[in-house]
C-alpha cells in the first residue's frame, strides 16, 4: 500500500464520527483498517499497553498485522484516540515499528479544539461518566502534538482546527474526507456524541462530588453513564461556560495556545461573549436545586419500573432529610444507580 492514514483523535473533536462512518461506508481507493473495533483505541490498548493481559495483547498486535495483510486498496486508515495521549509515547511507536513495513508513508491527521470550546465539552463528558474533575480544566496541546512530531516528523503531521467556520462543510469528517482524498457525502456522515445539556450536567455534577463513589469504579462503569441517561431529558439548554470563566481558565496557558496556533498555523476562532453560561460549581448548585422537583419524578418513574424497587422511596426520604444543596441532590441521584444494580441482578437471576 501506498500509504497508512493515522487519524489521532484529540479529544472532543468527533473522532467516534469519523471512525463509524469509515467504518460503515466502502470509499474506492481506501480501506478502513479490521482490527475487531470501530475505534481503534480498544484493540491498541490492548495490543500495546497489555491492559487485559499478555495472552489478549499478543491476539490484538496478530490481529493488527492480520489486518494490515488483508487491506487491497492503496490506502488504509488507522483511528484511534489513544494516539493523542502523550503518555502513550511508547505504545504508538510499537505500532509503527509493526505496521511500516507495509507501506513507504505514515501520514498523521489530527484536529485541535480550540481551548474555549473545548472547556466545556470536556466538562460535559466528565460530567456525565460521573468523573471528578477539576473545574475548567485545561488541556496540554503542546505535550500531546510534540509525541506525534517527534515519532512521525512535523513534514508528516497535519493539525486543524476543530471549529464550525475552518471545517468544509461545517463538518469533521467530510472535512477530513476531503483532506485525505476521498470525500464524504452529507447523507454519509454518522454522527455520534449527543449532546448533555446544562440541567443534566448541573444534577451530574454534583453526584460527581458528593455522590456514593462505591458505584463508580473501572469494575462498574455502567452507573454514572446510565445515571447520565435518565438526567438527559430534564432540560434541553445548551451547556457553556461564561466568558468570564473561559478567560480565567485559559488566560495562564496563553503562551501555550499562541505556540499551538503557530504549529497548526492558523489563529482559533475568538470567544464570543455566552450570556448566562456558568461560572463555577456554585452556578450549577444553585441550577440543580431547582431541578430537584423534576429529579425526584424521574426517580419514582424509575422506581416503578423496576422490580423490587419499593426500596426506593425510603431512600429517597433518606435524601431528602438533608438540607437543601448539593449533597441532597447527590443522593437522590444515588437512588438512580441503587435501583440499576438491583435491576442488573435481577436481570442475572433470571
Amino acid at each position: 500500500m501506498t500509504e497508512i492514514i493515522l487519524h489521532a483523535g484529540f479529544h472532543k473533536t468527533g473522532s467516534s464520527s469519523i471512525q463509524r462512518t469509515f467504518h460503515a461506508h466502502e470509499f474506492d481507493g481506501v480501506e478502513y483498517l479490521d482490527w475487531g473495533h470501530f475505534n481503534h483505541s480498544h484493540p491498541f490498548m490492548q495490543g500495546f499497553l497489555d491492559t487485559r493481559g499478555p495472552e489478549v495483547a499478543k491476539a490484538a498486535r496478530d490481529k493488527l498485522v492480520a489486518g494490515m495483510a488483508k487491506v487491497t486498496a492503496p490506502k488504509v486508515i488507522i483511528s484511534a484516540e489513544a494516539f493523542a495521549v502523550a503518555g502513550y509515547r511508547d505504545a504508538i511507536e510499537q505500532m509503527c515499528d509493526l505496521i511500516a513495513p507495509y507501506t513507504s508513508r505514515i501520514k498523521v491527521y489530527a484536529y485541535i479544539r480550540p481551548p474555549g470550546s473545548l472547556l466545556a465539552s470536556d466538562f460535559q463528558q466528565c460530567a456525565r461518566a460521573g468523573v471528578n474533575v477539576e473545574f475548567g480544566r485545561t488541556p496540554e496541546y503542546l505535550q500531546r502534538m510534540s509525541v506525534l512530531d517527534d515519532i512521525f516528523g512535523r513534514v508528516n503531521v497535519w493539525y486543524g482546527v476543530f471549529a464550525r467556520q475552518c471545517l468544509m462543510h461545517g463538518c469533521v469528517v467530510r472535512d477530513f474526507g476531503a483532506r485525505i482524498g476521498f470525500p464524504v457525502q452529507e447523507d454519509q456522515v454518522q454522527q455520534s456524541n449527543e449532546s448533555f445539556p446544562l440541567e443534566a450536567v448541573a444534577l451530574a455534577r454534583c453526584n460527581a462530588l458528593f455522590g456514593d463513589p462505591s458505584y463508580d469504579t473501572p469494575e462498574n462503569p455502567d452507573y454514572a453513564y446510565f445515571a447520565s441517561q435518565k438526567l438527559k431529558d430534564i432540560g434541553d439548554t445548551k451547556f457553556r461556560f461564561s466568558s468570564e470563566a473561559i478567560e480565567k481558565h485559559t488566560a495562564p496557558h496563553v503562551h501555550e495556545m499562541k505556540s499551538v496556533q503557530r504549529r497548526i498555523g492558523g489563529m482559533f476562532p475568538p470567544v464570543k461573549a455566552v450570556p448566562g453560561g456558568v461560572s463555577s460549581d456554585e452556578d450549577l448548585f444553585d441550577i440543580a436545586l431547582t431541578l430537584e422537583p423534576k429529579l425526584l419524578k424521574v426517580v419514582e418513574a424509575y422506581a416503578a419500573q423496576v422490580p423490587g424497587g419499593d426500596f426506593a422511596a425510603q431512600a429517597l426520604m433518606g435524601a431528602q432529610a438533608q438540607p437543601p444543596g448539593p449533597q441532597r441532590i447527590a443522593d437522590t441521584v444515588d437512588v438512580i444507580k441503587m435501583l440499576r444494580a438491583v435491576e442488573l441482578k435481577a436481570r442475572e437471576a433470571a
